[in-house]
């Protein structure tokens, strides 16, 4: 079964086959996608490091289709604890 992701109405995200199927029954992969669903073209995460770590955005709509985006976020102190305090 496919892992392609998908947009649904520009704003329902993000989908995959199988709400494609329960919305679709009859759908058959690799068929034209109903008018409102489209597949978003996944890109890889950057690598994250000590200070930063990306979390998956809202796609993004380019000249060539619908873009997945990620987001770079700090790494904050209550995220960097000693491992004593985890309890491991």
């Amino acid at each position: 079964m496919s892992n392609t992701l998908y947009i649904v109405n520009g704003s329902d995200y993000p989908r995959h086959i199988g709400d494609l199927l329960l919305a679709y029954p009859e759908y058959q992969e690799g068929s034209e996608l109903p008018d409102e669903w489209e597949v978003v073209n996944k890109v890889a995460p950057p690598d994250a490091d000590d200070e930063f770590y990306y979390v998956e955005g809202t796609p993004e709509l380019t000249a060539s289709g619908w873009v997945q985006t990620w987001v770079k976020l700090s790494v904050s102190n209550i995220e960097i604890r000693p491992r004593d305090d985890r309890g491991s």
